[in-house]
């Protein structure tokens, strides 16, 4: 079994075939980037309370795999197995420089757009190239400014964007609001878009636009 977010389960990933592998960052106490999904540490990890509140070596200290079950808390199979394996932001991309990634900035607020954006300055252009980015928009919209042909996505984006094609997408018109984005679109509405399938994946190629069709869940 792989833990979610951790380099082992990216590598297995990338071996499998997959094209692109999402994580998700978090700022720690020192204001260092983590790979982590929640806003606690309690439900996965044997650490309490928020991630902001550890600093990136305290947080490589714990078990990621703790918390984990498949049967309603009475295993825990993945106990003792995560410990020291919460990646930071670097690390990830220092072990996978040319491979693809989408990044999943889950603090709100510009503090993590701030860090990232840092970081992001001392890659050079093949692996800018590497890297597409969701989360919130004054994050992405920071970032964004300095590298606009990045792959971003925001809700307020999504909507912006989809709507306005919505409108013109007859003509075959592709609005600025749909280029160089990462569009995450619920499987079932996909067959309302313009040209759909062909024809609109061909235009979103044509705008650096990415498309990934999302499975209902439930």
């Amino acid at each position: 079994s792989f833990i979610e977010n951790s380099i082992p389960s990216m590598e297995a990933a990338f071996d499998y075939g997959a094209d692109i592998v999402e994580f998700d960052i978090r700022v720690t106490k020192d204001k260092e980037l983590v790979v982590f999904h929640d806003y606690l540490l309690d439900s996965r990890t044997d650490g309490k309370g928020p991630v902001a509140e550890y600093t990136l070596e305290e947080l490589k200290q714990l078990d990621i795999g703790f918390g984990y079950t498949a049967d309603g808390g009475t295993t825990f199979p993945l106990r003792k197995t995560g410990i020291g394996l919460m990646p930071s932001f670097d690390e990830v991309l220092q072990r996978f420089p040319d491979k693809k990634f989408l990044i999943h900035l889950r603090d709100e607020g510009e503090e993590i757009g701030h860090i990232l954006l840092g970081k992001l300055k001392t890659l050079n252009e093949e692996q800018i190239d590497t890297i597409s980015l969701y989360g919130n928009d004054p994050s992405i919209a920071l970032i964004r400014d300095q590298y606009p042909t990045m792959k971003a996505l925001t809700a307020r984006m999504m909507k912006r964007g989809i709507l306005f094609y919505s409108l013109v997408g007859w003509t075959g018109y592709v609005p600025d609001s749909i280029k160089n984005m990462e569009i995450h679109l619920p499987i079932e509405y996909a067959r309302f878009l313009w040209g759909w399938p062909h024809v609109f994946l061909k235009r979103m190629k044509g705008v650096n636009t990415r498309l990934v069709l999302v499975q209902k869940q439930g």
